[in-house]
């Protein structure tokens, strides 16, 4: 892809707006971290308690929430208040699955 001006400059892509750039662009901010995807991975089987993620990861309590609370804010998981679940329904999975393959 050209990046200067001049004869045989490629448009600029427009497949995607800019707040869905953005919103991808803080999806995998979130997931660069081993911990969160530890935490992703453990939740595909489906709800779960933070008491539970601890055990499954081997993080501390403290760690494990706070790293949660990365993926809240970036739309991958939601809370409940015992559980955390890694999408709320099948629609909210279809809205992500094209960043988050399943």
């Amino acid at each position: 892809m050209r990046t200067g001006k001049g004869e045989g400059e490629s448009p600029p892509d427009r497949r995607f707006s800019e707040e869905a750039l953005d919103l991808m662009a803080q999806r995998f901010k979130a997931l660069s971290d081993p911990l969160r995807l530890r935490l992703i991975l453990a939740l595909m089987s489906g709800e779960r308690n933070v008491s539970s993620l601890v055990a499954a990861t081997g993080a501390h309590q403290g760690n494990v929430s706070r790293q949660l609370a990365t993926l809240k804010r970036a739309g991958i998981v939601k809370r409940r208040k015992a559980y955390v679940m890694l999408f709320e329904n099948r629609e909210e999975k279809a809205k992500t699955s094209g960043i988050i393959p399943m």
